[in-house]
């Protein structure tokens, strides 16, 4: 782990700018909601909360599939995840029970989110070549070989499907 790469700031490159929009845009719809919920809940809320849980869940969806579709796989994105799924429980939690305290709670995931996704994306490193086993070391491709060893003798012993004689 490169340590001086998770603490140095990393300008957006041209590639990652709509990246970062893309993040914000769907971050700002989830906070808007949530403002919407929380300011006009009186009027929301005693129409329909089915609407409200179908909005909620609508918004932080849209967000879970912009953050899967720009930020690559890593623990970063993984807890940009995690933080919109709590974000549309405590959405919903505020729906059901009308506490300001989840409602601020929700609001603090959807920011962790951003920061998270845009971790995501700023610290992305271009992805190194698949190995074929050549450059690797002599114990690598040692059990690289005793691998393939202990599959060939599982294979062969195998009893091959059809033969006479099974019962």
């Amino acid at each position: 782990m490169d340590i001086d790469h998770l603490f140095t700031y990393h300008a957006p490159t041209d590639e990652q700018k709509p990246k970062y929009a893309a993040i914000r845009a769907a971050e700002g719809s989830c906070s808007e909601v949530l403002v919407a919920l929380v300011t006009e809940s009186d009027t929301r809320l005693n129409v329909s909360s089915h609407d409200a849980y179908k909005e909620v869940n609508a918004v932080t969806k849209e967000f879970f599939k912009v953050v899967l579709e720009v930020c690559p796989t890593s623990a970063d994105t993984s807890a940009a995840l995690r933080c919109i799924r709590l974000a549309r429980n405590a959405m919903n939690e505020y729906v059901t029970n009308r506490y300001e305290e989840i409602a601020g709670i929700a609001r603090a995931q959807i920011l962790q989110a951003r920061w998270q996704a845009c971790s995501a994306i700023a610290l992305q490193q271009p992805e190194a070549p698949m190995s074929t086993g050549e450059d690797c070391g002599p114990r690598l491709r040692e059990l690289v070989e005793r691998v393939r060893s202990f599959l060939a003798e599982c294979q062969s012993q195998r009893p091959s499907a059809g033969r006479s004689g099974d019962p």
